[in-house]
């Protein structure tokens, strides 16, 4: 397949499908790996769990993370590891109600919440605690309208993001530095997007649109990079970003370039719609003003894949657009 830069379900769902398949063929496999140390119930409902998750076209975040863990225990010959992650495997809801997952232990299968609690990006970790109850309704009003702005404006990036997006994990963090982490994507964790409780609250709703978007956008760029590398620069090399204080990879500012352009895009629709919105033209000229300093990182020191540069220079193209008052 051709990937593109552009928002698409089509994109999306063959992504999407693609880590179905490789999701539930690696399962397959380190359940006949541990076979010998598995016990036979646990098996059986294992079994069971693949031959539904394979009609139903089951994947998750969780499961990603479960196989990773997995994979793990078996090379550090961990059996208690190995017990504790397939006997939290047919826990997993199939046909989950909802996408959205308040972090709360009431609301995640026994034992999830803590297995599940640590997340990790290119530069940051952080661990999550409960979410209150009572703030769950606020939560979900402002998801809500959070979805709705984005259907309105960009209906195809709305399908994309419900398709590539397994679930919106709802977290809340004790941090409270200079640090403090609003939203985050895992690849150990791929399908999932955690976003923080704190803007969920309805005072800023273009912020919390912000995230929504950027997220996914790795969501979709993890995705394609599980096909081709895109970016081939060693992990070791590091290069100023505009979106962290310190040096990133070369892949983090990759990834920065191309979330900003998904969200430079969005909100150049935006203003379009509404040319007086002050709020949305500070958006726009933000992001636009960052991505061309990633790209100017990735034209000089960035080693890609043919994949990979035709996506960047696409992008950086119709950002020149915007600037040139024509796209």
């Amino acid at each position: 397949m051709n990937f593109t830069h552009h928002p698409s379900y089509n994109q999306s769902e063959y992504l999407k499908n693609s880590t179905q398949e490789k999701l539930l063929s690696s399962l397959e496999y380190v359940l006949y790996v541990c076979d010998d140390v598995l016990d036979k119930n646990i098996i059986s409902e294992v079994v069971d769990f693949v031959s539904n998750a394979k009609k139903k076209r089951y994947s998750s975040g969780f499961l990603f993370y479960i196989i990773k863990e997995i994979g793990k225990a078996i090379e550090n010959q961990s059996v208690h590891r190995i017990h504790q992650c397939f006997n939290l495997i047919p826990l997993l809801n199939i046909t989950p109600a909802t996408k959205v997952i308040v972090g709360n232990k009431e609301n995640l299968p026994t034992g999830m919440f803590d297995f599940y609690s640590k997340i990790n990006d290119d530069v940051y970790d952080f661990e999550y605690v409960d979410i209150e109850i009572e703030n769950e309704r606020l939560i979900q009003d402002s998801l809500n309208e959070a979805f709705k702005i984005i259907f309105d404006i960009d209906s195809e990036l709305y399908r994309e993001i419900i398709k590539i997006v397994d679930e919106f994990f709802i977290f809340r963090t004790h941090k409270r530095d200079s640090n403090i982490v609003y939203s985050g994507s895992d690849f150990n964790k791929l399908g999932t997007v955690f976003i923080n409780e704190e803007i969920c609250n309805g005072d800023n709703i273009y912020f919390l649109v912000d995230k929504i978007i950027h997220e996914s956008a790795h969501q979709v760029l993890l995705s394609i990079m599980t096909l081709d590398e895109i970016v081939l620069n060693d992990d070791r090399e590091r290069y100023p970003s505009p979106l962290r204080t310190g040096l990133r990879t070369m892949n983090g500012i990759y990834h920065a370039a191309f979330v900003l352009y998904r969200i430079s895009c969005f909100f150049n629709k935006l203003v379009k719609s509404d040319p007086s919105d002050t709020k949305a033209i500070i958006n726009l000229e933000q992001n636009v003003r960052q991505f061309k300093d990633c790209y100017g990182v990735i034209s000089n020191k960035g080693v890609l894949t043919n994949a990979g540069k035709n996506i960047i220079d696409a992008c950086n193209s119709e950002i020149e657009a915007i600037l040139d008052g024509i796209y």
